[in-house]
């Protein structure tokens, strides 16, 4: 391990603006380990009568009763989901509106739980964005040990590569090509 903290880059850039159409997309979702949890913005004043969820264990729907079946959102899932215990709740917090959907993974092997991508055909999250979600879910971890060597060793290669991104010696949003060099007498 390091035994130095990373000096301060006084060049290095401020951090990057949010996005200014996050607000504009009425899909998000983000996930833990065992679950993953869809968020739909739907119109003001939408009752939970009106909402529609229809969960198969490998496809997701999300409806008005008033909207055209066309207009659902969703549709075939990347991942198998256990969809009988599919819960929804309809949210509204004085802003927006939102259907919140909670789906139970099927999937319980440690090595198998993070998602790319929730729907197919859709764009996936990066390598990042889902570590990040796992980072910060509220839950346990296995253990280090627990793991495969192949997953250890792909920790401790994240690990390094946080510490460069913490010195400035590496910054993701300008790409990168992960070439290595090694030198031998």
């Amino acid at each position: 391990m390091r035994s130095s903290p990373c000096p301060p880059d006084p060049t290095k850039p401020p951090a990057p603006e949010p996005d200014p159409d996050a607000a504009l997309r009425l899909l998000s979702w983000t996930q833990d380990s065992e679950s993953a949890f869809v968020r739909v913005r739907v119109p003001r004043g939408t009752r939970a009568r009106e909402v529609l969820v229809d969960a198969t264990p490998s496809s997701l729907r999300v409806r008005l009763d008033w909207l055209p079946e066309s207009e659902a959102f969703g549709g075939a899932l990347r991942e198998t989901i256990v969809a009988s215990e599919t819960l929804w709740t309809l949210e509204t917090d004085g802003t927006e509106t939102l259907v919140s959907v909670v789906l139970q993974k099927t999937e319980r092997d440690v090595e198998q739980r993070a998602w790319r991508g929730l729907f197919e055909n859709d764009e996936e999250k990066s390598l990042q964005e889902v570590l990040l979600e796992l980072t910060n879910a509220d839950e346990r971890s296995p253990a280090h040990s627990a793991l495969t060597h192949e997953t250890q060793h792909a920790i401790e290669e994240m690990r390094e590569r946080r510490y460069q991104m913490g010195c400035g010696e590496f910054n993701p949003d300008e790409g990168f090509d992960d070439f290595r060099l090694v030198i031998k007498n």
